[in-house]
């Protein structure tokens, strides 16, 4: 085992680690010409002109197809100009618990206020626990401030109000992901300068999380070197062969 491996880890490891960003686990925020044209629909809506909001909400989609707050803001603008428009068919119609501080976090996230968004959402979802889009909003606007920890909470405590969902488990993973990223991200420029034993910590967390990731494995290896652990990173690369037997630098690395 040689430690001139250790900064050609460093270089590629942190190419390998660079594909798995947050980028990936969380939509792109509204930008640009979009995030213009969605903040007049919310404007519009605010002013209960429900025919521009949606106009406006279905040109800012055209742009960003991927933006589902816009299609919650067709869907509420549309449901209520047919309560504007009919009123006698909701004589007695009540706000829905929830629904006022639900709305708030919405416009909030759309404006990337995500604290805000966070805090509406925890009132909405204090008034209506069982409401799952609440309960999603506040794990999104959570995920955007890096609050992961915070985000995993937010999703067991969903999964007790309103059992297991197909979205809470994809969101978990994601978060997951997220988190090793950064785990093997800080082991890196552990690495860098020199704290090697932070380096390790940070790696086998990262391997724990995705043990069939090969850059997470390999800073491990490169970290327990650094370190002079050379029997355990003999056996780490092994471990890592096992999953990738074809790999030159784990070849080399083992000896």
């Amino acid at each position: 085992m040689k430690r001139p491996f250790i900064l050609s880890l460093l270089v590629s490891g942190l190419s390998l680690v660079a594909p798995l960003s947050q980028a990936e686990t969380l939509p792109l925020p509204l930008t640009g010409p979009a995030y213009a044209i969605a903040n007049e629909a919310y404007m519009a809506y605010n002013r209960k002109d429900y025919d521009l909001a949606i106009a406006k909400a279905r040109e800012a989609l055209r742009q960003r197809g991927d933006a589902e707050q816009l299609r919650d803001l067709i869907a509420l603008a549309e449901r209520d100009k047919y309560r504007r428009d009919h009123p006698q068919r909701f004589p007695k119609a009540r706000v829905k618990p929830g629904y006022v501080e639900g709305n708030q976090a919405l416009r909030a996230y759309a404006k990337r206020d995500y604290d805000g968004s966070a805090n509406h959402a925890r009132k909405a979802i204090a008034q209506a626990p069982k409401n799952l889009d609440y309960r999603m909003m506040l794990i999104e606007a959570l995920q955007r401030q890096q609050r992961l920890d915070e985000a995993q909470v937010a999703i067991n405590d969903a999964e007790q109000a309103v059992g297991p969902q197909p979205v809470l488990t994809r969101r978990r993973q994601a978060i997951q992901e997220q988190v090793a990223v950064n785990k093997a991200a800080a082991g890196y420029k552990a690495l860098a300068r020199g704290d090697n034993e932070t380096a390790v910590s940070e790696a086998r967390d990262a391997v724990r999380s995705f043990p069939k990731q090969m850059a997470y494995r390999k800073l491990l290896v490169s970290a327990l070197i650094a370190q002079g652990q050379y029997a355990e990173a003999r056996s780490a690369a092994t471990e890592a062969l096992a999953l990738n037997g074809n790999d030159a630098t784990l070849l080399a690395q083992r000896g």
